[in-house]
């Protein structure tokens, strides 16, 4: 009996390359003589532990069609501009022929991996209000730096009309059959903008997701901040926000109030713009809600459904309310 001819099916949205390849690639590119590597994150990119010796990197592939060559270059650009600047950062390594940026085919398309340096330091999910104080400090002092940073093309732009507009068309679908969440979600964004219209905020690139697996403790309080993939044009407050949104993870007044008092020591905060830093940490919750629903395949990313889209528009109403 004759088997069924049975398609080949030859697409793929978010392929995994081969540890062999990966290796291949680190020692033709970098001159490596005997490096490995470890998987530690599939999401919005993949992300890897290198060793060679007694050194330590991390390899970075990009999600193909997430971000362009050009808004790669602009994350290289501008971490080797805060690095020059003394901002302690993880920095992008050059391979043998200063390359930074290695295009690999893939069956979706073409992807592009970077090599960075290690971040050297300790992430702590719940620091004393000292070491809030120093993170604080350290963030105004990279905000302050970066005022004289000329972008390329970047990824993300953190105005709040144009963040608003990418949440709303990312979950609209989404909240059909949850009218009475489509209608919060409508005057949270009218509330967010007319309360946030007429004022000019200090703005520059933001790092764009600044919670605690992203910054590290080092000697001489100083932080080394990671992952500049969410790095976009804003408003400061909005990594202020970013900040504050992440306080489920523990953080008490004292320890908020100890990051803002070490960020004006930088650049000051007055009263006003204080008491908008819980907006734009809903404008952040929401970002993050629109980012997992756009970019969610049911696989590779955790599928949020509707009723739990639905739900977390109401969490956010109700953050927002009880810190403003």
């Amino acid at each position: 009996m004759n088997k069924p001819d049975i398609p080949l099916i030859s697409q793929s949205n978010y392929s995994t390359f081969s540890k062999d390849s990966l290796l291949r690639l680190l020692k033709e590119a970098y001159a490596f003589d005997n490096p490995d590597l470890v998987y530690l994150k599939r999401g919005f990119n993949d992300t890897y532990k290198v060793t060679s010796g007694s050194a330590r990197f991390i390899l970075r592939i990009y999600r193909y069609n997430r971000r362009t060559l050009e808004e790669i270059r602009t994350e290289v650009k501008l971490l080797l501009f805060l690095g020059k600047h003394g901002v302690s950062v993880s920095l992008p390594i050059p391979g043998k022929d200063d390359v930074f940026i290695h295009p690999l085919p893939a069956p979706e398309g073409m992807r592009y991996a970077v090599l960075f340096s290690f971040a050297e330091g300790e992430m702590i999910r719940k620091p004393l209000p000292e070491q809030c104080r120093w993170a604080g400090e350290s963030l105004g002092f990279m905000h302050s730096s970066l005022q004289s940073f000329t972008p390329g093309p970047m990824t993300w732009n953190y105005a709040p009309e144009i963040l608003l507009e990418f949440v709303q068309s990312s979950v609209h679908k989404s909240l059909v059959s949850f009218p009475d969440a489509q209608k919060c979600l409508d005057s949270m964004q009218s509330d967010l903008l007319r309360r946030l219209s007429g004022f000019s905020f200090p703005s520059g690139i933001c790092h764009g997701d600044l919670q605690s697996e992203n910054f590290y403790f080092q000697q001489d309080h100083k932080v080394c901040f990671i992952d500049f993939d969410f790095a976009g044009y804003g408003p400061f407050l909005y990594d202020l926000g970013a900040y504050t949104w992440y306080d489920h993870q523990g953080k008490t007044p004292e320890m908020l109030a100890a990051f803002y008092e070490g960020y004006s020591s930088v650049i000051p905060l007055n009263r006003e713009e204080k008491e908008l830093i819980p907006l734009f940490g809903g404008l952040r919750a929401l970002f993050l809600m629109g980012m997992w629903n756009r970019f969610n395949d049911g696989e590779t990313n955790p599928e949020w459904n509707a009723e739990q889209i639905a739900a977390f528009v109401w969490k956010v109403k109700n953050w927002i309310s009880k810190r403003s």
